[in-house]
């Protein structure tokens, strides 16, 4: 896993670099929102590539690019089924537009430079480790079957445990992926936006509000690039998918559009929020504020520092330093202590109905940890992580 420092200078180059670019050609702003992530994924793969000590076997030219050809060829119909669902489908074009013009602008990129990356992977990362994980190996596996009528056995194939996770994998990507680039489009239209005038930042509030919306920012890039990106140059696919269907309903419940089903049984205490402050005066609005941004940096932070293993229900690498030296789940002690903080300043959230509520969802996130921790301790390596880092949320406590 790469050094927390290293990818938090990967993501503060990166903003510098964004910022610089919008600031040269604001008119860019609004269509090409998506600069920070592929600046992500170049950074972390510039890093990946210069710090592999893997040696790799020799690969024949011939089966270099006869198999390049077909993954060029499968993944290219992947993406244009994935644009005409993002196009045609009402969730997709209701909720999520900008998945879109994401994927549209990656197809056009994907056109000239996808088969010479292939070509690449294909020559300078051939491994037995990148030949089993290859999906094109998997999906022509499968069709293979299929042209040839055996019907049976391509389904018991597919219902084996590795062709499963590589299906729900595929799943996961064309669920959350669109949840997070409109995140992503809409954060960093508003930050670069923002960042024109630069004397409207002078305010200690402003100035504190900027911080706390550049941290949402870049967590919300990481969610993106983790979905997103997969590559034998940073190793960085899933190595499993969580198979527990009770996970995936705790997990679900808390992202759209599913959110909104479980609001109706537990309703949200954000709904209470109002300008109405628990303690009148500017010095408590602004001991609130600098707070909230404190935890939501640290929120941020803590998510950076899994670069591209960034994911839910999903396994890639562990993050064992940093903040997750102190606790396992540090992103979800910072982000319930935000949301806290957020709905308890107020004097309207004081009530019953809004306390309770609160309880209820703090209970589904700490739910959410102990269901990813059941998956994870599948492994040895968490489990030997579980052994040196007890605490999962707070230290003596949970």
């Amino acid at each position: 896993m790469i050094h927390p420092l290293w990818c938090i200078a990967g993501a503060m180059m990166t903003f510098s670099g964004a910022g610089l670019f919008f600031a040269l050609c604001p008119h860019l702003i609004a269509r090409h929102p998506f600069v920070t992530v592929y600046g992500m994924i170049l950074f972390y793969t510039a890093y990946a590539v210069l710090n592999d000590g893997t040696r790799y076997e020799p690969h024949d030219w011939r089966r270099v690019l006869a198999k390049a050809a077909w993954k060029y060829l499968l993944w290219g119909f992947l993406l244009w089924t994935a644009t005409q669902l993002y196009r045609s489908h009402p969730l997709y074009t209701r909720f999520f537009p900008d998945a879109l013009p994401f994927v549209e602008d990656f197809v056009r990129a994907y056109l000239p430079l996808g088969f010479p990356y292939m070509v690449l992977s294909e020559k300078f990362r051939h491994s037995r480790a990148n030949v089993l994980g290859d999906p094109v190996l998997r999906l022509l596996s499968l069709g293979r079957l299929l042209w040839a009528g055996r019907f049976r056995k391509a389904m018991v194939r597919a219902g084996g445990e590795s062709y499963r996770s590589f299906l729900m994998g595929l799943l996961l990507r064309v669920h959350f992926m669109p949840i997070m680039l409109q995140q992503v489009a809409v954060a960093n239209r508003a930050l670069f936006t923002q960042m024109q005038d630069a004397s409207q930042l002078l305010p200690p509030l402003a100035m504190i509000a900027f911080i706390t919306s550049f941290a949402w920012c870049v967590d919300n890039n990481n969610a993106s690039m983790g979905y997103f990106w997969e590559s034998n140059f940073t190793r960085t696919r899933f190595r499993r998918v969580d198979p527990f269907p009770l996970h995936w309903i705790v997990t679900l419940s808390c992202y759209a559009p599913f959110i909104d089903l479980a609001t109706v049984f537990l309703s949200s205490p954000m709904y209470a929020v109002s300008p109405d402050l628990l303690v009148e005066g500017p010095e408590f609005k602004l001991a609130t504020d600098l707070a909230i941004m404190i935890f939501t940096v640290c929120y941020s932070l803590a998510g950076t520092t899994l670069s591209f293993s960034w994911s839910n229900l999903a396994y890639k690498q562990i993050q064992t330093r940093g903040f997750y030296s102190l606790v396992r789940h540090p992103g979800t002690f910072c982000k319930l202590s935000m949301f806290g903080i957020m709905i308890f300043r107020h004097r309207c959230s004081w009530e019953w109905w809004v306390i309770a509520s609160w309880f209820a969802w703090m209970a589904v996130y700490c739910a959410r940890t102990l269901c990813e921790e059941r998956f994870l301790k599948t492994y040895p390596e968490y489990r030997e992580y579980m052994n040196r880092v007890r605490w999962r949320v707070i230290p003596g406590i949970f």
